[in-house]
């Protein structure tokens, strides 16, 4: 996902997420129609809904992961750095 993501802000990241995930299904859905031309496959609509579930649950987990990153330790863990040191001593 960081590959798709670029200086334009959440809004863009966002469409490029869903774009993500929209061209995961529809590979899912190439891959199910180039099986049902082999003798022994055959396509199925639940694997097309299992890949899809895969890609969307990939791409929020990298969402996330990357905001959680970007987002610095403060706000990671609720309180400054300069707080969580006074609290120790």
């Amino acid at each position: 996902m960081r590959a798709l993501r670029n200086a334009m802000g959440e809004e863009l990241f966002r469409r490029r997420l869903f774009l993500s995930i929209l061209i995961a299904t529809l590979y899912a859905v190439s891959d199910e129609a180039h099986q049902s031309f082999v003798p022994s496959r055959s396509a199925s609509a639940v694997d097309v809904s299992i890949d899809s579930i895969g890609a969307i649950c990939g791409t929020l987990l990298s969402y996330r992961r990357n905001r959680r990153r970007r987002m610095g330790p403060e706000a990671r863990y609720g309180a400054t750095l300069k707080d969580r040191t006074l609290k120790k001593t």
